[in-house]
Parts: C-alpha cells; structure tokens; sequence
C-alpha cells in the first residue's frame, strides 16, 4: 500500500503519540535484546528479560542508564548520559521536563529518541543514533516507523550536534523513515514550540528532517543533510 501525503502525516501524528502513551520507567543498569513489534517493548521486555540492579536514585547529578531508560518522570534535572543501548523499539523516552540525554550511542532501535508532548526544556546533545534492526520493518502492517529523534508537541527542546544516520525503511512502501521529526502530539493536541534544531549531521537516512506541525518559534537551522520535507530545512 502506498500512503499519500495527508495519510502519512495523519498516521504519524497519531500512531507517534500512541506510542509515546505506552510506555513506563524502567531503572536497570543492563542492556538486552528485544525483538521490536509492539509499542512499549523496550519496557516489556526490559522488566521481562533483565535482572535490574537497585533503582537508581534520580538527581540533578549525573546518572548513567544501561538499558532503555523510558522516562524519570517528574524529577528535575534528570541526565541520561553515556550508554550504549541496543534492540529496543524505543530507546531513550524523554518525559521529564529539564532532561539531558547526552552522549548516548544507539544502534538497531526502531526510534532512538522520543521527547514527550509537552516535555519542556529538554536538552538531546551529542548522541549517536545508528542504523535500525531490519525487525523494525513489518510489511504487514499499515504503516511502520523508523525514526531517530522525535519531537512530539515537545517544548523549548534544544536539540544539537546529534549524528543520525541509516534510518531507513527497506525499501517496503508501508513504511516511514527519518532521521529527525517535529510533529504535532494527536492524543493531547500539543503542538511543537520554541524547540531549536541545529548543527546536526544527518546521513543516509531515506527522509532527514521532517517538520510539520502547527507550532511556532521552532528553530531549524545550520543542519547538515541532504533531504527534509518541507524543502530547503537543510544547510
């Protein structure tokens, strides 16, 4: 099935916030497989799979995550820093207003970075998002998503000097691949705002910007890539 335009923007929107609903804290040192397919999994399968160590204890002092880190929420000041998290659907949930996710390197996730609707001030630097598990892929699904960082009807985010690359859909036509999104939220009807975007290397990915939402004071500028949609966000 091939999507038009308005019906890959609708389904975005809306399977994104879906997604962004289902998911809950996890605090574990270890990283573990899990096989992508339904919303949620890297939480699934982190509780399931893994042995997690006594919970962190969440200041604005630099913690470390070693698994799929979904979210402290509530707690100012949170850092997400220096993990290495492979095979989740989604890898680091940004839900705390103020969170830092710094210098993270993920690879064989379906979604490296989601920022909550309406998360304000987050701060996503210097992380390395690599090339998804071909397991993201379902061509017997509607629609699929392979994406790097999200922006969910996210705030105030700053969202700088990340690497994105290989962010693709294998070609199937049911599927929608970018390095970096900024979407309106459907669930809540948050809209993007005030979120700058800049100086982030966006390669081999089959779209590298997406930027459609009816937010304001969005800032997307200095970017390296080649393709975005609308035209012309690269450069």
């Amino acid at each position: 099935m091939v999507l038009t335009e308005t019906q890959r923007s609708s389904a975005i929107s809306r399977d994104l916030s879906m997604a962004g609903r289902n998911r809950s804290s996890v605090s574990s040192r270890s990283v573990g497989w899990c096989r992508p397919g339904r919303r949620g999994c890297a939480v699934t399968c982190a509780r399931a799979q893994l042995t997690p160590e006594p919970p962190l204890i969440l200041s604005a002092r630099r913690q470390r995550f070693g698994s799929s880190a979904s979210g402290a929420d509530d707690v100012a000041g949170t850092v997400v820093s220096n993990n290495h998290i492979s095979g989740y659907n989604i890898a680091l949930c940004v839900q705390t207003p103020g969170e830092a996710v710094l210098n993270n390197d993920v690879s064989a996730s379906c979604t490296g970075v989601f920022v909550d609707p309406g998360i304000d001030g987050a701060n996503i630097l210097d992380n390395h998002i690599k090339e998804t598990n071909p397991s993201c892929r379902d061509e017997n699904a509607p629609i699929f998503f392979v994406l790097g960082i999200v922006l969910s009807g996210a705030v105030n985010t700053e969202v700088r000097r990340n690497r994105v690359e290989g962010q693709t859909a294998g070609g199937l036509p049911n599927g929608f691949a970018a390095g970096l999104i900024v979407v309106d939220d459907s669930t809540t009807g948050a809209a993007p705002s005030g979120n700058v975007v800049t100086q982030n290397t966006l390669s081999n990915n089959d779209l590298d910007l997406f930027v459609r939402n009816t937010g304001t004071g969005n800032v997307i500028k200095h970017n390296k890539c080649t393709t975005s949609d609308p035209a012309g966000l690269c450069g």
